[in-house]
């Protein structure tokens, strides 16, 4: 059996797995969590800081397309923060998520709930921490009971049925979505060599060459058995394409919510976790399927492989130009405190290096790093790191100076580098938890990339209208003269 990805223990009880209670530390205290409330319990993987955030805040992450805050627990809870372990977890709660909790690990799930373990009190906690975030978990209650479901409720969710492929591993039952699956083949006799560790190779199918992984590498699992093997090929983000080989293909089956439950945490020790997305127990046929989460494989750590020297496949004299979306919109890429952030193209004039002569000036709000000199014009420069409360840095041959014009009027803004133009392409913005009053302002929205960035976009209006009037004389007539 498998020692990584592997459904539940065959003969286990659904209502000791799928339902109970589940204890985590954080410090030297226990605390438990309702299984029903959990909607993933995934590694902290890569999480983007938020500037003006709550200092309980982490940052954001990208959870199945959608962006959540994650909140340290050690903070909201008033314990010293514990350094980071490879046995920290993050635990996504709401149904879908709306926040992720930071545990320094989960212990055990227990049926019922233990006595002399407290259970938090999310509401109170975000009240007195992160009020911001209070309205949005409160909108929407965790789970809603069986007597408060109406008829016509019950009706449409039985309507949403969504059709996975199921299939095994080895002795292991497993399912994805079908709209995941691009094609089913028979396996290649051979593979083109690859030189990344974790694929078996390159497949050349009609649609191309496909990366297939290698599962024994990858879920740390003995591979099939079985003589006859498939290929699965799937469909990632931004159209990315990677073939996962099984052993036996089963059926297709139709699920709706209810009928899929959440992640057990007794598979923790066996499964690195962002891989499932959650578990169907399948009565008639006396099965556990575990359902496969294709963003959690596609977040965890996979590089497409490149062929080996001199197995460079010719290029296909029918292969045709991939279409590009068009973008909604031109943003300029740059950089803060090691964090990427956008500014809309369309307010700025020009970009500018730091004078030797530049400083700040006495009696001028202390967000202004100096003034400028252009075209006949003087502009005031915000230092942006100041307005975001970051640390203050030594100049570096990297800055630069955006000129912004808004209302007719030049704005200056001094960032730590500029990395060039970004397009924005329709379904990639959202707007952004609103975490406190400064960061709704100046942080309205974030940009979710299809290679897996999370990027903030700052609107500069919200930005300056948080600053004193800096001084700046003249319109910005002939601004767009660059």
């Amino acid at each position: 059996m498998s020692t990584a990805l592997a459904p539940a223990p065959v003969g286990a009880e659904p209502s000791a797995i799928d339902s109970g209670y589940l204890v985590c530390r954080v410090a030297d205290t226990q605390y438990v969590f309702a299984l029903h409330g959990i909607d993933a319990i995934t590694r902290p993987g890569q999480v983007v800081p938020m500037p003006l955030a709550p200092a309980a805040v982490l940052g954001l992450v990208n959870h199945r397309s959608r962006v959540c805050p994650v909140l340290a627990l050690s903070v909201l809870c008033g314990h010293a923060a514990s350094p980071p372990s490879a046995i920290n977890r993050v635990l996504m709660l709401g149904n879908p998520a709306r926040l992720g909790l930071l545990v320094d690990e989960v212990l055990v799930q227990h049926a019922t709930r233990p006595d002399g373990v407290t259970e938090p009190d999310i509401a109170a906690l975000l009240d007195a921490h992160c009020r911001h975030l209070l309205g949005s978990w409160q909108r929407q209650p965790v789970q809603e009971t069986a007597s408060a479901t109406r008829p016509e409720q019950a009706a449409e969710a039985a309507q949403r049925g969504q059709p996975f492929i199921t299939f095994a591993i080895g002795d292991e039952e497993y399912g994805l979505p079908l709209a995941s699956l691009q094609q089913a083949t028979l396996m290649p006799d051979q593979l083109q060599p690859a030189d990344t560790a974790g694929w078996l190779g390159l497949a050349t199918l009609p649609a191309g060459q496909v990366a297939v992984l290698d599962v024994g590498a990858q879920w740390q699992r003995a591979a099939g058995t079985a003589t006859q093997r498939f290929l699965l090929v799937l469909a990632l983000q931004a159209g990315r394409l990677i073939g996962l080989p099984v052993d036996r293909l089963h059926d297709m089956v139709l699920l709706d919510d209810s009928a899929i439950q959440p992640v057990p945490p007794v598979l923790a020790a066996r499964h690195a976790l962002q891989d499932l997305a959650g578990i169907w127990h399948d009565a008639a046929r006396e099965r556990t399927v575990a359902l496969l989460d294709l963003g959690g494989i596609d977040t965890a750590g996979l590089a497409s492989p490149t062929a080996a020297d001199g197995d460079q496949p010719a290029p296909s004299a029918n292969e045709e130009p991939t279409m590009q979306a068009t973008p909604d919109f031109e943003a300029l890429l740059i950089q803060v405190d090691a964090q990427s952030m956008l500014l809309p193209l369309a307010a700025v004039v020009t970009l500018l290096r730091v004078p030797a002569d530049f400083g700040a000036v006495p009696q001028l709000p202390a967000q202004v790093a100096g003034i400028l000199h252009w075209r006949g014009k003087t502009v005031g420069v915000v230092d942006l790191r100041k307005v975001l409360a970051l640390p203050a840095a030594t100049p570096g041959i990297g800055q630069r100076i955006v000129l912004l014009t808004l209302d007719g009027v030049l704005h200056g803004l001094l960032v730590d580098r500029v990395d060039g133009i970004e397009p924005v392409y329709p379904g990639e913005r959202s707007s952004a938890p609103a975490l406190s009053a400064e960061q709704e302002s100046i942080i309205p929205y974030v940009v979710q990339k299809a290679d897996g960035r999370l990027l903030a976009e700052l609107d500069p209006a919200g930005l300056y209208a948080r600053i004193a009037p800096a001084r700046e004389t003249g319109a910005a007539d002939g601004a767009n003269d660059e």
